[in-house]
């Protein structure tokens, strides 16, 4: 039998961390988007593409953080519930 010890606190640090990363993401992205939008020159087509390729490439690195999120979360309940099961049986 394959026994795993989860620490659960790590694992809420991790998302908290994880949520964090999100934020100042979503604010970096925001910022150099605006920065770069402002530009009204000859380059502003390849600019305007490149700040797209930009925008999906952050929206897309949120999103990951944003399933690992939810993975790490779930996780997480499952083995508090499954602790809490646990400590059920002993004391019975």
């Amino acid at each position: 039998m394959d026994v795993r010890i989860v620490d659960t606190e790590v694992v809420r640090q991790n998302i908290k961390d994880l949520k964090t990363l999100k934020k100042e993401c979503q604010q970096e992205r925001e910022k150099k988007l605006g920065e770069f939008s402002a530009d009204q020159g000859e380059v502003h087509d390849e600019l305007e593409k490149a700040c797209q390729i930009l925008d999906d490439t952050w929206k897309q690195f949120i999103e990951l953080i944003d399933r690992t999120i939810q993975f790490l979360t779930q996780g997480s309940e499952s083995y508090d519930k499954s602790d809490q099961a646990s400590a059920k049986d002993i004391k019975r």
